[in-house]
C-alpha cells in the first residue's frame, strides 16, 4: 500500500496571497487536474483579501483619526475667504 501524502505546493499560496486574481485563476486551472495545489491556492487568494481588507479599514480608520485630528488644531486665517 502507497499513500498519497502530497501536500500541494506552498509557491501557488503565496502567490494567490500577493496576488489574489493569479490565486483565483490557479485555482480554476488545477481544481480538476492537482486539487491539492488548488486547495492551497484559494486559500492564499482567501486570506489575502481578508488581510487586504482589515488593512484597508485600520489605514481608513487611522487617516480619519490622525487627519481630522491635525486639521482640528490647526489655525486657520478666515479673512483669506473674503474676496
Amino acid at each position: 500500500m502507497e499513500e498519497n501524502n502530497k501536500k500541494g505546493n506552498i509557491l501557488y499560496g503565496i502567490l494567490g496571497f500577493l496576488f489574489p486574481i493569479a490565486g483565483l485563476i490557479l485555482y480554476i486551472l488545477f481544481k480538476d487536474s492537482q486539487p491539492e495545489d488548488a486547495e492551497i491556492a484559494i486559500k492564499g487568494t482567501v486570506i489575502g483579501l481578508i488581510v487586504g481588507f482589515v488593512i484597508g479599514i485600520l489605514l481608513t480608520v487611522f487617516i480619519l483619526v490622525f487627519g481630522i485630528g491635525l486639521f482640528s488644531t490647526m489655525p486657520f486665517d478666515f479673512s483669506l475667504l473674503t474676496p
